[in-house]
């Protein structure tokens, strides 16, 4: 079938419906809940609505924990059931994008331990352009062939067919959730459609440091939101973040586990890195030695303006004096630049462009400044648009600087000022 690529609104009349729906099918159940799981009609969906529903009730929270309570049971019920039958536990990992993947390590785990079935299901974004759409589906899929992961292909970005669970061989025992906004993926892929008997796990994409100016943000969209709400385990990367989810959380960080931001695990050996492979990223003269020649990496986020729930990004006020900086600095300084990969809607979205074609207008400027030498073409100021796993880890090792506009720099004099003293 075509994908649909609208949005999907849940109604107020709705979301009743089905908590009446989850209360009525486990007060009639009683045990049998637990032993029919795979018969049961009830869907996360359900779970959600039960969530909404009991906040605006009296007490309605200790509810809530009791009907999460039987829906993880349920699920776990699953999990035993195929251990005693020495089955193998189908897991699979939902990356909307590449340049997100945080969990290489868990999967390469798994695919070692005969218990379990990984496999990886790149699915495509709704709400976007064909070709926004397919462009990152396309880049993210030959990501995941190229790494040897078990990756299964459901949609076609040429003609928008999509298929199902059912065509990449049934519904999986756990799903590893990489993004919590659910509501962006595929129909057929997100959470509201799984049914209660598959355990739903998420690690973070990214690191979490900051908030809105009101303070809201982080309540409303990370620690109680509803997605965090209906995970068997939420993996968070700090105790800020924990005492986050111990305070806004309906569940009170239950679910919640402190392990640390994985990808951080890398660091913690060292590595050495040959020249060749560092010039392989770093785009320096050659001739000229790599080790004394400045690296900075510049990272722009997405939330331009400053009528956005979060406003991190001052790309809109930096964008032409970062290409000032690759020509004033072209003989000592490589630059690399990684933006968010929203950026390009973004500003056209918000009017600081007028078109897509505007913005690889900009990314040509970059193009345009390189130095010609015997072997070929020399890039000062290389673009990346997605980096894989691997070549991040040897990004941040070896820059010098890192202009960051998301979460951690948001002033736009942090870091740039600097480089007159590098």
């Amino acid at each position: 079938m075509i994908i649909d690529n609208v949005p999907e609104q849940v109604s107020e009349d709705n979301v009743i419906e089905l908590a009446n729906e989850f209360t009525e099918y486990l007060e009639n159940s009683g045990n049998l809940f637990f032993q029919n799981y795979q018969s049961s009609v009830l869907t996360y969906e359900h779970l959600i609505a039960m969530f909404y529903v009991t906040r605006a009730m009296t007490g309605g929270m200790r509810l809530y924990n009791y009907c999460y309570d039987a829906a993880i049971e349920c699920a776990k019920c699953n999990i035993k059931r195929r251990l005693t039958a020495n089955e193998k536990i189908k897991v699979t990992f939902l990356p909307i994008s590449a340049a997100e993947w945080p969990a290489e390590y868990i999967y390469r785990k798994l695919e070692a331990d005969d218990r379990f079935e990984p496999q990886v299901v790149p699915v495509p974004l709704i709400g976007r352009t064909k070709e926004e759409r397919g462009k990152t589906y396309s880049q993210t899929y030959d990501f995941f062939m190229a790494g040897g992961y078990n990756v299964k292909k459901i949609y076609d970005f040429q003609t928008e067919e999509i298929i199902g669970w059912e065509e990449i061989g049934g519904i999986p025992d756990v799903v590893i959730n990489v993004t919590p906004w659910y509501s962006d993926i595929a129909k057929n892929y997100q959470i509201a459609r799984l049914p209660l008997y598959v355990l739903n796990v998420y690690i973070s994409y990214g690191l979490t440091v900051g908030n809105s100016q009101d303070r809201g943000y982080a309540e409303k969209f990370m620690y109680n939101k509803d997605f965090m709400n209906v995970m068997w385990k939420v993996y968070t990367e700090t105790k800020k973040d924990y005492t986050g989810f111990q305070k806004y959380q309906a569940l009170k960080a239950k679910n919640v586990v402190n392990s640390g931001y994985i990808k951080m695990d890398y660091f913690l050996e060292k590595h050495d890195y040959s020249e060749e492979r560092l010039r392989s990223i770093w785009s320096v003269p050659e001739g000229t030695d790599i080790y004394s020649y400045k690296k900075i990496l510049i990272t722009p986020h997405f939330s331009l303006g400053d009528d956005n729930i979060l406003s991190f990004s001052t790309f809109n006020k930096n964008m032409y004096f970062y290409i000032y900086l690759a020509k004033k600095y072209k003989d000592s300084v490589s630059f690399i630049f990684k933006p968010h990969p929203n950026l390009r809607n973004s500003l056209v979205l918000d009017g600081y462009m007028k078109s897509i074609e505007e913005y690889e207008a900009y990314l040509d400027e970059f193009r345009k400044m390189h130095l010609f030498v015997k072997k070929g073409i020399i890039w000062h100021f290389l673009i990346l648009l997605m980096v894989l796993s691997m070549t991040l880890y040897l990004l941040l090792e070896s820059i010098c600087m890192l202009i960051n506009q998301c979460c951690f720099l948001n002033d736009r004099n942090r870091g740039l000022m600097n480089l007159e003293r590098l």
